[in-house]
């Protein structure tokens, strides 16, 4: 564990925590109905598991009720993020989101109608209750923040959004395994592939904002 203009990077887990006080106000109103059942809560619940024939009367009603409304409208913890779960707030454009395989989420956000010298883009990591880093940390218009590469070679297809913060170089792809990686001095000490592909390409918008730059040995640690 070593820190870097005030984060915190662990190689063996997240690749970035930041110390970042409150979240902007759209992103907390977004993620306020995030809540978890209380134990009074599923106490109320029918025991629907190896009793279920005892109870199926209220059981089969609470099933159909589930999969026709959806689980959360039962109050069942949202932190079991599904695959639409992004870290860009509703009324933001997604520039890429995706599920990473340890569990948490990585997005790009940018502000609606986002130019390359107005607007913002922003890098967001952790889980919709518990943001871990968010970069920049200021709104900021992402010309000479963000770059778009096209690395493919030959029959492989990637495309990258990065930014350097410090040390670090933060690398989102879309390739057929699209995800996250974290350079420090030539080494990858960070790397998790998406779980998921709803949003886990580069989006149009992304393409046409962002500054693009040619490829480099970087882009395929």
């Amino acid at each position: 564990m070593f820190s870097n203009n005030g984060y915190i990077i662990e190689v063996d887990h997240n690749p970035a925590k930041s110390k970042l006080g409150s979240r902007p106000p759209e992103i907390r109103q977004n993620f306020s109905e995030h809540r978890k059942v209380t134990i009074q809560d599923q106490r109320s619940m029918p025991a629907c598991n190896s009793n279920w024939r005892q109870h199926k009367a209220s059981c089969v009603p609470l099933l159909f009720l589930a999969l026709t409304t959806g689980f959360s409208n039962l109050g069942f913890s949202q932190e079991l993020t599904s695959a639409d779960t992004t870290l860009c707030a509703s009324q933001e454009d997604i520039y890429f989101s995706c599920h990473l395989m340890g569990g948490k989420i990585v997005s790009v956000c940018a502000s609606k109608d986002t130019t390359a010298t107005t607007g913002y883009v922003q890098y967001r990591y952790g889980l919709p209750a518990s943001l871990e880093m968010i970069f920049p940390k200021e709104i900021t218009p992402p010309k000479g923040v963000f770059k778009f590469v096209n690395a493919s070679e030959g029959s492989v297809n990637k495309d990258i959004l990065k930014f350097k913060n410090g040390g670090y170089t933060y690398i989102v792809h879309q390739s057929y395994i699209s995800g996250l990686s974290v350079i420090r001095n030539k080494s990858v000490i960070f790397r998790q592939g998406c779980t998921d592909d709803r949003y886990s390409f580069i989006s149009r918008k992304a393409r046409r904002v962002i500054d693009e730059i040619k490829k480099s040995e970087e882009d395929f640690y």
